[in-house]
């Protein structure tokens, strides 16, 4: 018997260490790289009541088509001290392909180089665009799709009639849940 609880005792040992050991690591303790050589540190996601982390590529249609809508929301509650980054994730497209797609559509808030996909991981992302809204404690409130609508890969309403991120980033910004938590992001897979 004694055996027994011997190893039964390694074996919770070894799950708690190997379990402990795969962790993610804090969002705010991120630095990120941006555009140009500058060094971005996500320490200020907990002043932000609520930051936004959208994932595009250069080369998804949607991506592109989704610039200026992430550029109108971001206009519309930096007033908030709302933080929206615009995230490249891999190495798949060098940074001349990033610096086109931005000169094309023109963020209007930073734009992170998440080359060995830290932040990719710690978030989940898959497809760009994804957005991910996570508060000042850097708790996850809503991902997924912008709005919707572009509703499965080639096919788009006229007009949005749901928009997610922006009914999410209102919710939290007003002290309340997202009516929606999580929805299925359409778009270009995460290389």
């Amino acid at each position: 018997m004694s055996g027994f609880r011997y190893a039964h005792n390694a074996l919770i040992m070894m799950a708690l260490l190997f379990g402990c050991s795969e962790g993610r690591p804090s969002i705010a303790t991120l630095n990120m790289a941006g555009l140009h050589g500058t060094t971005i540190s996500l320490e200020e996601i907990k002043q932000a009541p609520a930051t936004v982390f959208a994932f595009f590529s250069p080369d998804c249609p949607l991506s592109e088509n989704y610039s200026l809508t992430l550029n109108r929301l971001n206009n519309a509650f930096s007033g908030q001290h709302v933080q929206c980054y615009m995230v490249f994730a891999g190495t798949s497209y060098s940074v001349q392909e990033i610096d086109s797609f931005c000169l094309r559509f023109h963020p209007n808030m930073p734009v992170l180089l998440d080359t060995d996909y830290t932040l990719t991981h710690t978030l989940g992302a898959t497809i760009t665009p994804e957005a991910f809204l996570v508060d000042s404690t850097g708790a996850e409130r809503y991902h997924g799709k912008i709005d919707n609508w572009a509703f499965s890969l080639g096919k788009q309403r006229l007009k949005a009639t749901e928009h997610y991120l922006r009914d999410a980033l209102e919710a939290v910004l007003s002290g309340q849940d997202p009516p929606v938590n999580e929805t299925d992001a359409v778009g270009c897979l995460i290389e």
